[in-house]
């Protein structure tokens, strides 16, 4: 450890703060001259930093091809932080708590699970404390691939024979059955710079979440998805919807696929 020696300016000072606290304690500088001081002890600066100059967080832990992650990652922690109390929040870009969770920290990638899973990419930034300390934090994340059986164009009514970009993620698929029927809600997100998103969803593709549907019914329960110019209802295991109210400027919609010919929560898109 860096000693630094004490300049005679400093030693002044130091003398000026014992006969200070002597003072208070009820003893005179008389008394004082009388105690009996042990020499070879010089006074020591302590440097005081944190354990850590920088650490990265990313999401974790996926679900399926949703946007939901049920994990976070912290890594390079250095072993100079190891059995160190950690706390770290993720932040929207409001301001407000994502998740938060605390625990020891040790070397290498430390883990958390979430209680109940998050959307990353509402988070905007990361902090985390060890040992009280604020430790500069990177937060990053890839966008996850659209899941197989699912695209997404932009449309612009104005030129109907060209197509632009668009890019389509899906924050949650839930199946549940009930009285024998079967529903699949699918929650989605389609951004383009063009006026109007569509997307065509495979319904008979194993591995975006629908597990081989066979609906009888379609219903938009945000009433934000209507069948596309062309469709027919029945021309499936293929499924086009295109955005019904574009007045509404979002990008976000929900659709139940179901084999429950008497299911009306929402609109109705398709009747088979």
């Amino acid at each position: 450890m860096k000693r630094r020696r004490l300049t005679p300016t400093y030693q002044i000072g130091i003398a000026a703060v014992v006969l200070w606290m002597l003072a208070i304690a009820g003893i005179s500088q008389a008394s004082a001259a009388q105690l009996t001081l042990l020499a070879g002890y010089q006074a020591q600066l302590f440097p005081v930093s944190a354990c850590a100059d920088g650490l990265d967080v990313v999401p974790a832990d996926r679900k399926g091809n949703s946007a939901n992650y049920g994990e976070v990652d912290i890594s390079t922690i250095p072993s100079a932080c190891n059995g160190l109390p950690l706390t770290f929040f993720l932040f929207d870009d409001s301001g407000d708590v994502v998740v938060t969770d605390s625990g020891t920290a040790s070397t290498g990638v430390l883990t958390f699970s979430v209680s109940g899973n998050y959307r990353a990419g509402d988070v905007e930034s990361a902090v985390v404390l060890i040992d009280t300390w604020p430790i500069p934090t990177t937060w990053s994340m890839t966008a996850p691939p659209p899941p197989t059986g699912v695209s997404c164009v932009g449309i612009d009514p104005a030129t109907p024979n060209q197509t632009y970009p668009c890019t389509y993620s899906q924050s949650s698929t839930t199946t549940w059955v009930n009285g024998g029927y079967r529903y699949t809600q699918v929650n989605f997100n389609a951004v383009t710079s063009a006026p109007l998103w569509q997307v065509t969803f495979d319904l008979s593709s194993t591995t975006n979440g629908f597990t081989g549907m066979s609906p009888v019914r379609f219903v938009g329960t945000y009433q934000n998805v209507a069948a596309a110019p062309g469709y027919v209802c029945s021309s499936l295991p293929t499924f086009v919807g295109r955005e019904a109210n574009p007045s509404w400027n979002s990008s976000n919609a929900e659709i139940v696929f179901t084999d429950d010919p008497g299911y009306t929560a929402g609109t109705t898109i398709c009747d088979i």
